[in-house]
């Protein structure tokens, strides 16, 4: 039987792709001020955003690597249960691009919005549980970290709580239901869409999501000659998510340098972002995002010519 599946050896981009990252991550903590400024924890959040990014990615290769398969205990079915990371990445790929959108109003968007939810959770917390000697600390701990933290972002409690100034921060669905619908959200949009919906849809255990995973997590109900097939369909559909995850993180390294545009002093980082494409570009995901939206990016903002 003929297939149209094409296979990509994971050694031309794994590496290659994390170490990008990894010098990216740095360069953000260490002179992205000198780049673009932005509130006080802005390159923070940045720094964070992708070595959360990038450690998913490592975590995802390290759990599907031949080395941990010898291992006592392992089961395919626990990579089956990574699949919602993917989900991850393209949450990590979306506060990414809309804080380097507007650093400065974005950027305080983002902590107060987060802070607020703290003192809600807190206050909530505090509603329940109150009165309860084995709470009280508990919710009076809460309450001093968060302050700690308001004043290390130079906002008031009074501040972060204003919606109206600092209104909440979308989950990337509301964020696209919200119009005008711009080239940022159309761009977005292809990661809710084709096989890239399917991470949604496992993250949240809706009956789609279940059909997806389905025949892996109830391998021993089916019957014994079909099994071989599924461990195939396995090692196939999972070299697919370690590739998916691999074009996340690439387009994340890709925004960052186009938004700071750190000069190469020997990291060759723009070299490095143009050969993980070209490495990944055999794949048709990767394909079809690249000459939809990287290749005419990365010209119109010098990584190549």
């Amino acid at each position: 039987m003929s297939t149209n599946i094409v296979m990509i050896d994971a050694s031309t981009y794994q590496h290659l792709i994390a170490r990008l990252s990894e010098t990216l991550a740095q360069k953000v903590i260490r002179e992205g001020h000198n780049q673009i400024s932005g509130p006080t924890n802005f390159q923070t959040d940045i720094f964070i955003s992708i070595r959360q990014a990038q450690n998913t990615y490592n975590f995802l290769h390290w759990v599907h690597s031949d080395e941990l398969r010898a291992t006592v205990g392992w089961r395919d079915t626990y990579t089956v249960a990574c699949e919602p990371l993917i989900r991850n990445l393209i949450d990590n790929l979306y506060t990414i691009t809309l804080l380097l959108q507007d650093p400065y109003g974005r950027g305080q968007q983002f902590r107060a919005s987060g802070l607020r939810k703290g003192f809600l959770y807190v206050a909530a917390e505090e509603a329940r549980y109150k009165g309860k000697p084995e709470w009280d600390k508990w919710i009076a701990d809460g309450r001093t970290k968060l302050d700690i933290l308001v004043r290390a972002t130079g906002f008031t409690e009074t501040e972060v709580m204003d919606k109206k100034k600092f209104p909440d921060w979308p989950t990337l669905g509301k964020y696209l239901a919200t119009l005008p619908l711009d080239a940022h959200k159309k761009f977005l949009a292809t990661f809710t869409f084709g096989p890239w919906k399917q991470y949604s849809s496992v993250a949240h255990g809706g009956p789609e999501g279940l059909h997806e995973v389905g025949m892996f997590l109830y391998r021993d109900g089916h019957l014994h000659e079909q099994r071989q097939l599924i461990d195939d369909a396995h090692d196939r559909t999972m070299s697919l998510h370690m590739m998916r995850a691999a074009i996340l993180l690439l387009a994340i390294c890709t925004e960052v340098q186009v938004v700071y545009k750190f000069k190469d002093d020997g990291a060759r980082i723009n070299e490095r972002i143009i050969e993980s494409w070209q490495a990944l570009q055999p794949a048709m995901e990767a394909k079809e995002i690249y000459d939809e939206h990287y290749e005419q990016l990365m010209k119109d903002n010098g990584i190549m010519k």
